[in-house]
């Protein structure tokens, strides 16, 4: 992998000097370089759309995400499609001690949704980034084709007529610990970010917040949590969230459920199915 490395590098004009491997996901293999860089390449059997992320990191270049040098999806020179992209410093928040200690970093990451959530749109979209008018038409779409994939015994008819009036933003689903990067106590940046749509602010906060707090499905609050605490300490930095009723709240997360639960396997799937059933109580 090292003469391939090298390859590439000398396609930008960099001599390589050190390389070291790193986890990145799923999805990804990738490569620390010159401690500068990161070259990312598709683990054996995935499919990454290089190209995509080029876009949103693009889109997203108003945050503190990495910078893209280089996408080749030739194949020509190398036998496999890739990315090169800046170097973010630090360490995964996930992978050191202060994940579930350090209430200033969860402060600091409201901040850094706030920030996300500043940046407003008046159109509503899925993945495909296409422009949708109508909120509750794309998401009662995107509901039914999750639930057709989820066992029959854990749909429900779901549907939302209600009317979000949160404005609408940035959401990345995938906001959390596992891709946020830090270093000396501070949030240096944001990686990974594949699941970007825009949509009303109040459905984002419902992703993020559950992926990172577990929200309390049993209380009467809407923004309840199992970590109440940290959740405590995030909406402080996050400042005023958009009000939601419980309904609306429910239907949201029974949408997220089974998303995560038609892409998990063995124990992850088997927690959103008990999560699709108590949302579905």
């Amino acid at each position: 992998m090292e003469n391939i490395i090298i390859k590439i590098f000398n396609k930008l004009k960099v001599e390589v000097n050190s390389t070291r491997k790193i986890t990145n996901g799923k999805q990804n293999d990738a490569y620390i370089v010159n401690n500068r860089y990161v070259l990312r390449v598709p683990k054996k059997g995935q499919k990454v759309d290089y190209k995509r992320e080029q876009r949103i990191l693009k889109l997203l270049s108003f945050m503190p995400v990495p910078k893209v040098i280089l996408v080749d999806t030739s194949k020509r020179s190398v036998p496999f499609e890739y990315m090169v992209e800046t170097l973010i410093p630090g360490e995964l928040w996930l992978y050191t001690p202060q994940l579930e200690k350090n209430k200033r970093l969860y402060f600091l990451a409201g901040k850094l949704l706030r920030r996300l959530n500043n940046h407003k749109f008046d159109f509503v979209t899925d993945f495909d980034l296409k422009r949708n008018k109508s909120w509750s038409k794309l998401f009662n779409r995107m509901l039914r084709s999750e639930i057709k994939n989820i066992p029959a015994r854990l749909r429900l008819k779901l549907s939302i007529s209600e009317k979000d009036l949160s404005k609408k933003a940035y959401c990345l689903d995938d906001f959390n610990e596992g891709n946020i990067m830090i270093k000396d106590s501070k949030i240096t940046g944001m990686i990974d970010l594949e699941q970007a749509r825009i949509t009303p602010i109040a459905f984002s906060i419902v992703m993020v917040m559950d992926r990172m707090f577990g929200f309390n499905i049993k209380s009467n609050e809407p923004y309840s949590f199992r970590l109440q605490t940290l959740a405590e300490a995030f909406l402080k930095g996050y400042g005023q969230v958009p009000k939601i009723d419980l309904s609306l709240r429910n239907k949201y997360l029974y949408y997220h459920y089974a998303f995560m639960f038609n892409r998990t396997k063995g124990r992850s799937r088997e927690l959103y199915k008990k999560k699709l059933i108590g949302v579905g109580k």
